[in-house]
């Protein structure tokens, strides 16, 4: 098993990512609403933002789960 500074790190990226996709989101929706570029691009940007935050979610949620799992154990 990963070792805990290891998994401090991998959910500090989880956080990071998470909150880059809300950002990429909010700035994708500003430029929609704003017609700074085509709508079509906008929406490519914030379904992007919502993935990446998803994904950062995911890694932070997992490995959140498994540093519990390691202090129960200890």
């Amino acid at each position: 098993m990963l070792n805990n500074e290891n998994l401090k790190k991998r959910y500090a990226q989880g956080v990071k990512l998470a909150f880059m996709g809300w950002v990429i989101a909010i700035v994708g929706f500003v430029l929609a609403y704003n017609s700074l570029l085509l709508r079509d691009i906008c929406f490519v940007i914030v379904v992007t933002g919502i993935g990446l935050t998803f994904i950062g979610t995911f890694i932070a949620g997992s490995t959140f789960k498994k540093m519990k799992g390691d202090e129960d154990h200890k």
